[in-house]
């Protein structure tokens, strides 16, 4: 059957779109062979194009000798579903890998090549089930990784002995525990919202760096006590949790948030004043709190600004909290409180 005069138009006219594409995809690795970075995120990619697998291979136009290291990849935002192992092979130098918002699930062995530079790895919104267990132990500089919304299970072993890192995020994944991590002691933001985590290692106490503790949303019942050694932590946060006890405050004067909203808490730590001295704001909203003493035992810290202790069992509230000029913000509502001393709702903003 002869082929009609339209679909000739259509052949030619997608030979030609494809034509643009790959000139422009050169256009693109040509540059990226001067500025050592690549941003190919948004363009609609199903695989891996091929000048990004011939990166290191100078064109007509250019001299071998101007080709620079490829440092910085971004291939996110797009439909892939894998990487192709020839990717990694020739980028020995790569510092910066993103692939997020894909739908890749696995990782080629090759990546392992650029362990000698490689400190910034994206992995984030993609479809991985599980980490092949070399990926830390062959990538040691590892400073940010970012393993959220995707499908994991378990972390690798190798996690805990990433020296170097920085910021860890695997918040939305389906996380039941953590490795041992005692040897992260660079760590300064630890993320592990929205899991199922029930359990954490005691080792965690050994994070003397870590700022930045993210718990919420998983199935803890309780913490271990080696979280008081977190003598840098900045912020906690563990609520939406099934906390029904925490056996310590972590000891740090750097404390300013402590989040524990919607648990199962009766109490705290008596100490906890003594323990971060410099807390601003405290959230134990929608727990089981039924004594005074807990908010008592708050009352010494001098930069306390907001307490969020709605939907509890308090019926009354010390006398003293009305001298706490540092508090702006205290929420009561769904407490059966039947009525506040005057002294209380001066100078701050009582919700009940």
């Amino acid at each position: 059957m002869p082929v009609g005069k339209k679909e000739l138009e259509r052949w030619s006219n997608a030979q030609k779109a494809r034509n643009r594409a790959g000139s422009a995809m050169s256009e693109m690795v040509r540059a990226a062979h001067a500025s050592g970075t690549l941003n190919l995120s948004n363009r609609q990619l199903s695989e891996i194009p091929e000048e990004l697998l011939r990166y290191n291979e100078a064109d007509a136009q250019e001299n071998w000798w101007e080709v620079a290291e490829l440092r910085k990849l971004d291939i996110s935002h797009n439909t892939l579903s894998s990487l192709p192992d020839a990717l990694f092979q020739p980028l020995t130098e790569l510092q910066v890998l993103h692939v997020g918002n894909n739908g890749i699930s696995s990782l080629p062995r090759s990546l392992s090549t650029c362990g000698g530079a490689l400190s910034r790895l994206n992995l984030a919104y993609n479809k991985f089930q599980s980490l092949p267990p070399w990926v830390f132990e062959e990538l040691p500089l590892l400073t940010h990784i970012s393993l959220d919304h995707n499908l994991l299970s378990a972390l690798p072993p190798s996690l805990g002995a990433l020296a170097h890192a920085d910021t860890i995020s695997a918040s939305n994944n389906c996380l039941t525990s953590i490795p041992e991590i005692m040897h992260l002691g660079s760590l300064r933001t630890f993320i592990l919202a929205s899991n199922r985590i029930s359990t954490l290692p005691d080792s965690i106490g050994s994070l003397h760096n870590l700022e930045h503790l993210e718990l919420g949303h998983n199935r803890l019942s309780t913490l271990p006590g080696t979280i008081a050694s977190l003598s840098s932590l900045v912020r906690l946060d563990a609520r939406e949790n099934a906390l029904s006890h925490i056996p310590a405050i972590p000891r740090s004067h750097a404390l300013a948030e402590l989040l524990l909203g919607f648990n199962k808490l009766n109490t705290l730590p008596p100490t906890a004043s003594e323990s971060a001295p410099q807390l601003a704001v405290v959230d134990l909203r929608d727990n089981a709190i039924d004594g005074e003493d807990v908010v008592h035992n708050l009352l010494p810290l001098r930069s306390l600004r907001a307490l969020d202790l709605r939907n509890n069992e308090l019926r009354g509230l010390p006398a003293e909290l009305g001298l706490k000029t540092t508090v702006t913000s205290l929420l009561l509502e769904g407490n059966p409180i039947k009525a506040i001393r005057r002294a209380i709702l001066a100078g701050m903003c009582v919700w009940l």
